[in-house]
């Protein structure tokens, strides 16, 4: 997806370690210092000035090589719960960038910088361009439906369930099922009702949070940060097995502060799902949760980002975060 957005892209062996049993470890150890090797070769080449890491396996072996350079890495947290590799590769970092300042509880706290979640903000179009590039109608509002790039089993079973109780709350809806998930009987629901609109995935998710009045969706770092940025009323569904359960810690910080609803999927059925859409099924009750939304919307946190990297490595940057940066102090 990288190069057709005009960006280099360098891809570099690595593998998860998977279940912890030998052949797994063995295996793991053996791609990371492949593509550590790789890293050390690629940025030399490419003359890199600074790295910026965003955690997970894929990354690791970038900072690493990085590390064993000695060049200037900014990490990026962008959950609640710091990962496992973020906790580690920290020693390696110059300076840590957080989603939220809860994510410095297991990270060394004079390194970290509260950014907010670096995401794509491109161009914005208004309700009407948005709804029509979504193929939906003007006259009703919208429920958003995502369950990641892949789709969520649970979100759709639940949803396509629903169906009947949200065409009684007026709401069309738009649905990305993922690839997996598109045939059979979502294709079958929207033959049945023109207000459904099932895709297996969404390219212009701008548009798609632009269009919607209410969205439901999991609550991964990127998600909740875009939701804030462009005020969308929103009911997570936290994955609950995602590591060291991060996505329920990011819902339930905008679950506290009134900025979201929570359902855990362990009680999500076609009916708890229309009484939590009911909930925001009035304007007066989505404008009060888009007003406390503004408090988690983040819009130059990949500026500050890149600000942190470039100060590293040694281009002046006047000392000056946006407004919305802040340090967390020990």
């Amino acid at each position: 997806m990288v190069p057709k957005h005009g960006v280099p892209f360098c891809g570099i062996v690595t593998k998860g370690f998977g279940p912890h049993g030998v052949k797994e470890v063995v295996a793991g150890t053996h791609a990371v210092i492949r593509g550590m090797l790789q890293a050390n070769r690629l940025l030399r080449l490419n003359h890199v000035e600074a790295v910026v890491g965003t955690g997970g396996y894929a990354g690791a072996s970038v900072v690493l090589a990085a590390g064993l350079r000695r060049m200037p890495v900014v990490l990026h947290e962008p959950n609640a719960v710091a990962g496992k590799a973020n906790r580690w590769l920290s020693l390696f970092a110059g300076r840590v960038s957080l989603g939220f300042q809860e994510g410095a509880a297991l990270l060394p706290s004079h390194k970290c910088v509260v950014t907010g979640v670096a995401v794509r903000t491109p161009a914005v179009p208004d309700r009407a361009e948005a709804r029509l590039r979504c193929g939906l109608s003007e006259e009703r509002p919208t429920l958003l439906v995502v369950g990641g790039s892949q789709g969520a089993v649970a979100l759709n079973e639940s949803t396509m369930a629903a169906l009947d109780g949200i065409e009684r709350m007026g709401f069309q809806v738009l649905h990305q099922t993922g690839p997996k998930h598109f045939e059979g009987r979502s294709r079958a629901e929207m033959a049945r009702r023109p207000w459904y609109r099932a895709v297996p995935y969404i390219e212009d998710m701008t548009a798609a949070y632009v269009a919607a009045d209410v969205a439901v969706c999991r609550a991964g770092a990127s998600t909740v940060a875009e939701v804030a940025l462009y005020g969308l009323p929103t009911i997570f569904v936290p994955f609950p097995h995602a590591a060291d359960d991060h996505q329920r810690a990011n819902a339930g910080i905008y679950e506290r502060a009134g900025a979201a609803r929570m359902l855990e999927q362990a009680e999500l059925s076609s009916e708890a799902l229309c009484a939590q859409v009911a909930t925001l099924a009035q304007p007066g009750q989505r404008d009060a949760m888009r007003q406390r939304l503004k408090a988690f919307a983040r819009p130059n946190a990949a500026d500050d980002v890149a600000r942190l990297a470039l100060a590293l490595a040694g281009h002046d940057q006047g000392g000056l975060l946006s407004s919305e940066a802040e340090r967390v102090l020990s």
